[in-house]
């Protein structure tokens, strides 16, 4: 029996040794998994500039990469939540393949971006807002809105920290001081509203006007305004790509645009970029008319210097949207 032993051991090692290098050559065996060294990361950094109305918009970030994987199933996405204020400190070491964000944020960003070149399905008002010396640096894929909440006293407006418009201030939480406006934060207006007062607010506002009703029932009326916008969530490839990761990239952004993403922006209270009828049109989120929509690249100090010429041009002045128009060019 133990002159067998010897051969035996000898024929097991072999088989081992067999398997090892059938196993490295095939890529499917114990020892060497291609599945995983073909796996992909992409890296979207993300930017809030203004309020959304419900939900964490960095979530509808997440199902967009739940559809990439049905044609790219080895690559996944990871979104990384980025301060504003690590922004504007940090932005020349920012890494990652996509980059999303508001106003305030394209001029800092806009020498980090690289031209997209695949479909645009939204209209021309909008795609036209992310270009810059005739390139495609950011583009859009929701929307928000403003509102009056009008009771007859006088109407109250401000800004704090993240709030993204052109009537806020930017970032610097800069009380703003226009004759139709008192001097306020954006959070002191909300509570003024509250106390019997008007307010020029988002579609957050609406959200959080509507749960308060259901404990305390109130009287007002809410008018959406139709003719501006510069509440807008944009994507943009950052100059982070190799030449595959762009087309995954690209692939990535046409999926966030598409109509079956639009459908989604209903469970966020904010409005898709496609423009559909549809989402939540008992709260104020049917189909929108935006006319005008500022280029996202526009200096910050333009914003601030006519915060005037937009609160009459999101009330209906024909002239001072005509002259947005004029001076919003990247």
């Amino acid at each position: 029996m133990k002159k067998y032993i010897k051969p035996f051991a000898l024929l097991i090692v072999l088989i081992f040794l067999a398997i090892l290098i059938f196993s490295s050559f095939s890529g499917n065996g114990f020892f060497i998994d291609n599945d995983k060294e073909d796996q992909m990361i992409l890296e979207i950094m993300y930017v809030e500039t203004f309020e959304g109305g419900k939900n964490s918009r960095k979530n509808f970030l997440i199902d967009a990469g739940e559809i990439l994987k049905e044609t790219y199933p080895e690559v996944n996405v990871k979104i990384t939540q980025v301060p504003f204020d690590t922004l504007k400190q940090n932005s020349e070491n920012m890494e990652g393949h996509l980059i999303s964000f508001g106003f305030g944020a394209g001029e800092i960003l806009q020498s980090h971006l690289a031209p997209y070149e695949g479909t645009l399905s939204m209209s021309h008002t909008f795609w036209s807002s992310g270009v810059s010396e005739d390139e495609v640096l950011a583009v859009p894929y929701m929307f928000g809105m403003y509102y009056f909440f009008q009771d007859g006293a006088p109407l109250h407006y401000g800004t704090e920290n993240a709030c993204s418009t052109l009537l806020g201030g930017y970032y610097d939480k800069n009380r703003i001081h226009i004759e139709e406006f008192s001097s306020v934060t954006k959070d002191e207006a909300y509570r003024n509203f509250l106390k019997g007062g008007s307010l020029l607010g988002s579609q957050r506002d609406v959200v959080k006007v509507r749960q308060y009703e259901e404990k305390f029932p109130m009287e007002y009326d809410l008018e959406r305004m139709e003719n501006y916008t510069d509440l807008v969530q944009y994507i943009s490839l950052t100059k982070n790509l190799s030449d595959k990761e762009k087309v995954v990239a690209e692939k990535y952004i046409e999926i966030l645009t598409s109509e079956k993403m639009a459908k989604k922006t209903e469970e966020y209270y904010m409005f898709n970029i496609l423009e559909i009828a549809g989402g939540n049109s008992s709260e104020g989120f049917e189909k929108s008319n935006i006319s005008l929509v500022p280029n996202v690249f526009i200096p910050n100090e333009h914003l601030l210097k006519n915060q005037k010429i937009a609160y009459l041009a999101l009330t209906g002045g024909e002239a001072e949207q005509n002259f947005l128009k004029d001076i919003f060019k990247s």
